[in-house]
């Protein structure tokens, strides 16, 4: 189960060089928006600003049929649905993506069938191969998107609640282990550029406790205390992670992890995608095992995870009071209460898990939230979330 600790050190290099080339790229005007933030307050309302940013194509007329399109042929051929709809340029882009995810899917295979899938240079093609196929299928659905419901005028919150909070109930389905019912919390604490979020998930049923505390910092993108300039939600952050969990039946662990988590507001792709987004989370975690026996305290047995989540969602909105988003995810984590995706037969197979989840508030502080996770195992989430201030 345990991979050597050498192999930690391995995985390193593609994520450093990730990090760096990412770091490189990003537009130095997005921390010149960020600043413009902080001295020009917005006095036009979310409704406002975001009707004055979409220009549609004259000729777009999304429907059943540009979707039936983003559907199939879409499914292959990313951006049908779109050109049927007259967004060409916006069917140019998805295209484009769609390729780069293609070319960068392949070369990272021929790496790993060059070097025999060898655990020294797994990790080189390994990210690559995750972020190319992360961009070969999320255009599709921004192809499904933009056919069926392209142009709406919803967008990302421009002022974030300096504190968030979530309590709700948790069911677990998993074969192996004797719990079904949990209950969770969480906070979230914005001392603007760092976020501290601590969250606990308890066993109503069995001796099952998993803690986890966050640590967020915000390279740019929308912060607490601050009014956007305009309606965008992308943002770059930098996050480190502890997560501790006990097992009623003998055995523990704790994860130490770090990754890089970025949202890309899709309007700056084409206009006919504004209130949808995309998100990429690339990072390295170490789980330390431990167990209830002589000998065998947290720390014997280590193994190296390769972390990558990638989402597309929409918002709903963009008043301040009523706002909520969803999204649907793939997240390639194996060590939480939800296993990979396999075959019947596996406990974990070598994907990992696919989801869902959303929230929306209902006023100014209070709303709910939802949580579908699926792999091997399943769980299902739901409950409260309270915000105060920011609005």
């Amino acid at each position: 189960m345990s991979r050597p600790r050498g192999q930690m050190r391995a995985l390193t290099v593609p994520v450093a060089l990730l990090t760096a080339l990412i770091l490189a790229i990003v537009p130095a005007h997005s921390f010149a928006q960020q600043t413009d933030a902080v001295e020009s307050p917005v006095v036009r309302s979310d409704e406002e600003a975001v009707a004055e940013q979409v220009e549609l194509p004259e000729e777009f007329d999304p429907g059943f049929w540009p979707t039936a399109a983003a559907v199939f042929p879409g499914v292959l051929f990313h951006g049908s649905g779109l050109w049927l709809a007259g967004a060409d340029d916006a069917a140019y882009e998805v295209a484009r993506v769609q390729a780069i995810g293609l070319v960068t899917t392949t070369l990272s295979l021929v790496g790993v069938y060059a070097t025999g899938a060898s655990e020294d240079t797994i990790g080189l093609f390994a990210y690559p191969g995750l972020v190319g196929v992360s961009a070969f299928v999320m255009p599709w659905f921004a192809d499904i998107y933009g056919s069926s419901v392209g142009g709406r005028t919803a967008s990302a919150r421009q002022a974030l609640a300096p504190i968030e909070a979530r309590a709700g109930y948790m069911y677990v389905h998993d074969p192996v282990f004797d719990y079904d019912h949990f209950t969770y919390a969480e906070a979230e604490v914005r001392l603007e550029p760092v976020r501290l979020v601590p969250k606990a998930w308890i066993s109503l049923d069995n001796d099952n406790q998993q803690l986890r505390f966050e640590g967020i910092g915000r390279l740019f993108g929308p912060r607490a205390g601050e009014r956007a300039t305009r309606p965008d939600g992308s943002f770059l952050d930098l996050e480190g992670a502890v997560t501790y969990h006990s097992f009623e039946e003998g055995f523990k662990s704790l994860v130490v992890e770090s990754s890089l988590a970025g949202r890309y507001d899709l309007r700056r792709l084409s206009p006919v995608l504004q209130g949808s987004f995309y998100e990429l989370s690339l990072g390295l975690g170490g789980q330390f095992f431990g167990y209830d026996a002589p000998d065998a305290e947290l720390g014997e047995d280590l193994s190296a995870l390769l972390l990558m989540e990638t989402a597309f969602g929409v918002y709903f909105g963009p008043s301040a009071d009523r706002y909520g988003e969803a999204k649907v995810y793939y997240d390639h984590r194996h060590d939480g209460f939800v296993r990979g995706l396999g075959l019947a037969s596996q406990v974990d197979g070598v994907m990992g898990h696919v989801g869902a989840e959303g929230f929306f508030y209902l006023g100014d502080n209070w709303g709910a939230f939802a949580d579908f996770k699926a792999g091997s195992t399943y769980t299902a989430m739901g409950g409260l979330t309270f915000r105060y201030g920011g609005n």
